[in-house]
C-alpha cells in the first residue's frame, strides 16, 4: 500500500505571493480590467477556478476568466524566475520523506500549465514523486479524492496545506491534515482544527510519521 503525503502548492511548497501578486496585477491590466488591492488578490492564492472567478471578476464570462488565467500562468513564471522562492528547508524535507518510503505528490488547484513549470523553476520537480491530474472545474476536495483513488492510498495519506480549502478537503475525505503556520494564511490554520501544525518545513517528517505510522 502506498503511503502518500499530498502537498498543496501555493503557500505550502512555495511563497507564491512573491510571484503571483505581480502576475495578478499584470493580468488584470492586460485584459483591461480594473486593478484590485493586494488583500483581495491574495485570497485567490490556493482557490479553485470557480472561487477565484467569483472573487475577482464575477461579472465576466468564464471564457474571459480563462483568458486571464492563461495570462497569469505566463506572468507567474516570468516573475518566479526573477523573485520566486520555495520555503527554507523544503527540498531537504521532501527528500527526508521520500527516504522513509513516502510518496510526495502535488495536490493543487493550480493548472498543470502553471504548476509544472513553477516546480521546475524553483528546483522542486526532482523532489516530488507525482503530480495529481487537475481538472480546473474541480475543487480541492475532489482533487484529493481523485489522488486517493489514483494512488490507491486510502487510509495511508496525509494532506499538507496552508488554507481552509486544504483543511476542508482533508476533512471531507477523512484524511489527517497538517497545517502550515509558516504559509500565507496562518489565521486560517489556527481555525482549521489541524491534526498537526508545523512552523517550518523542517518539522514535516516528524508530523507525517506521527500521523501515518
Amino acid at each position: 500500500m502506498n503511503q502518500v503525503v499530498a502537498f498543496d502548492l501555493d503557500g505550502t511548497l512555495v511563497n507564491s505571493a512573491l510571484h503571483l501578486l505581480p502576475a495578478y496585477h499584470e493580468g488584470l491590466a492586460r485584459i483591461n480590467h480594473a486593478d484590485l488591492p493586494d488583500e483581495i488578490l491574495l485570497q485567490c492564492i490556493g482557490g479553485s477556478q470557480q472561487d477565484n472567478h467569483a472573487l475577482v471578476m464575477p461579472e465576466a464570462s468564464l471564457e474571459t476568466y480563462r483568458e486571464y488565467e492563461q495570462i497569469i500562468a505566463e506572468c507567474a513564471h516570468k516573475y518566479a524566475k526573477e523573485r520566486g522562492q520555495c520555503y527554507p528547508h523544503m527540498q531537504e524535507s521532501l527528500d527526508a520523506l521520500r527516504a522513509q518510503g513516502y510518496l510526495t505528490v502535488l495536490c493543487s488547484n493550480g493548472t498543470p500549465e502553471y504548476a509544472l513549470p513553477l516546480l521546475a523553476i524553483l528546483g522542486l520537480s526532482d523532489h516530488m514523486d507525482g503530480i495529481q491530474k487537475v481538472i480546473t472545474e474541480r475543487n480541492k476536495t475532489e482533487v484529493l479524492a481523485a489522488l486517493i483513488r489514483d494512488y490507491d492510498c486510502s487510509g495511508h495519506v496525509v494532506m499538507v496545506g496552508d488554507r481552509h480549502f486544504d483543511a476542508e478537503a482533508a476533512q471531507n475525505n477523512n484524511v489527517p491534515f497538517i497545517g502550515c503556520r509558516y504559509g500565507l494564511f496562518p489565521n486560517e490554520i489556527a481555525e482549521s482544527h489541524a491534526d498537526a501544525v508545523i512552523n517550518s518545513p523542517s518539522e514535516l517528517l516528524e508530523a507525517v510519521n506521527r500521523l501515518l505510522k
